[in-house]
């Protein structure tokens, strides 16, 4: 009904708070995706990569 799952709308949540977080400058990437709930840096650059076609970097 929605087009998504609601893991998937939780995903898309915490990857796009991560992403602004990022964009402030404010931590780092190993930083933003623990803030978000995401252990493993490499699974949360790959979810990153193919969300926003780019990998994650901080904007300071």
């Amino acid at each position: 009904m929605f087009g998504t799952t609601v893991f998937g709308y939780v995903r898309t949540l915490r990857i796009n708070e991560a992403h602004s977080l990022l964009e402030q400058g404010k931590v780092n990437v190993s930083e933003a995706a623990g803030m978000v709930g995401y252990h493993n840096v490499s699974h949360f650059s790959l979810l990153f990569r193919k969300t926003f076609g780019y990998n994650p970097v901080c904007k300071s």
